[in-house]
């Protein structure tokens, strides 16, 4: 039984398992492929002898170094990839402490580290707001990690801190780790600086939604909504400045800390 008759630019490195460009397999040497096959052997030995010929012709053509073996092993996973790039509880980078490292030789930073506290909590927030800024204005720094300008304009927030202890308290917040704080002094860009007193009796957003204004441009607009709030604040005894008050019918359980907070009726 004699071998059938394959095309020799076709079968040798379609059997052999290697894979050759085809640009390369129509230069194969037909007559070292396909070589003379004894009719007297049998089948079985005429194809194992026309496999073993055709490898070692396609191993020993010249465009065998270029040769790509098919491999179906799965690589392993690579852990890094899939990894979660950020922590499940963000902190903020040290760019944002209280003082950072760059800053800790300068005389305002020593003083600024007074005056200015990073809120990290909720219930922090709420004692500065409905607490503290009754008796004193507060002035907040919201940033977020991942905004270039808020890590401009921190020096220079600590320097306005620095500058005006007796008059305020500064505080430093992250967007990522207080959203709530965020939503409650309705912000909406990050930095934004926001000047408090007694809750919502004065309130002032600092910020630059176009991306126009300078470090120095948003301190100066704070410091003015400062003087401001403090000029208030000293006319007619303070009652120019006081907070809203809302009266309508609730079905809001009495035991709402929002109720008290707020003064709603709860009869």
């Amino acid at each position: 039984m004699a071998l059938n008759r394959v095309p020799s630019r076709v079968l040798p490195f379609a059997v052999s398992g290697v894979y050759v460009h085809p640009r390369n397999a129509c230069r194969l040497p037909a007559a070292a492929a396909v070589s003379s096959v004894p009719s007297s052997v049998s089948a079985f030995s005429s194809r194992t002898n026309f496999l073993s010929r055709s490898s070692s012709a396609v191993m020993s053509h010249p465009c065998a170094a270029t040769a790509r073996h098919f491999s179906f092993a799965i690589p392993p996973a690579n852990a890094a990839a899939l990894a979660d790039p950020l922590p499940a509880t963000p902190t903020p980078p040290p760019v944002f402490e209280a003082v950072s490292s760059a800053s800790s030789g300068i005389a305002s930073g020593t003083n600024a580290l007074k005056n200015v506290e990073e809120v990290s909590t909720m219930e922090r927030y709420e004692t500065a707001v409905y607490e503290e800024s009754f008796k004193k204005p507060i002035v907040c720094l919201f940033f977020a990690r991942f905004s270039l300008q808020s890590k401009v304009l921190l020096q220079p927030f600590l320097d306005f801190a620095a500058s005006a202890s007796n008059n305020a308290t500064f505080f430093l917040i992250d967007c990522d780790r207080v959203p709530r704080a965020a939503y409650h002094a309705r912000v909406e860009n990050v930095p934004s600086l926001v000047v408090m007193k007694g809750d919502d009796a004065f309130r002032q957003t600092i910020t630059d939604s176009v991306g126009v204004k300078t470090a120095g441009d948003l301190i100066q607009e704070a410091r003015s909504a400062l003087d401001q709030v403090l000029r208030l604040d000293q006319q007619e005894g303070g009652t120019k400045l006081q907070p809203g008050v809302s009266s309508y019918t609730h079905h809001i359980g009495v035991d709402n800390l929002n109720v008290y907070r707020k003064g709603w009726p709860v009869a």
